[in-house]
């Protein structure tokens, strides 16, 4: 059974207003006077706004994130393995937690419009498995909002 979404009155990519319809996910039609094919179809009033698609976020940590910590100085040496360990030494000082900090990106993220993020994550000697474990519990929880790769 397919799930179909009709956006009545919006501007998609700020163009003319027009109806979109989408069906399990994809855009199946665009123009005036759409009409669902099924009768438990979710429609919604667009109000003449500006329609977009889903941002996508290619690049991130989300892991590692410091999204809503307190500001600290981040002043380390040149080097990569100054600032590697410098990050762990914050990660063990502040004890970030993976989920609870990509969770906050994630929300952030759905906010602003972003449907798909593509996260790196750190597994190594000290953290181990806990960031991608963290990241991996995020997807898990935000999966109806956001594709986190």
């Amino acid at each position: 059974m397919s799930t179909e979404l009709l956006i009545r009155n919006v501007r998609p990519l700020a163009g003319e207003a027009a109806d979109v319809l989408a069906r399990d996910g994809r855009i199946a039609a665009v123009g005036r006077a759409q009409t669902p094919t099924t009768p438990d179809a979710t429609v919604i009033d667009g109000e003449g706004r500006l329609l977009f698609p889903g941002f996508v976020d290619a690049h991130t940590h989300m892991d590692k994130t410091l999204i809503g910590l307190p500001w600290h100085r981040h002043d380390v040496g040149p080097g990569i393995l100054d600032k590697i360990e410098h990050e762990r030494r914050l990660r063990r000082e502040e004890g970030i937690d993976p989920f609870a900090q990509s969770s906050r990106q994630a929300r952030l993220a759905i906010a602003a419009g972003t449907t798909h993020i593509r996260t790196f994550v750190d597994i190594d000697t000290e953290w181990g498995l806990a960031g991608f474990e963290g990241v991996l519990r995020t997807r898990e929880a935000f999966r109806d909002a956001v594709t986190i790769q």
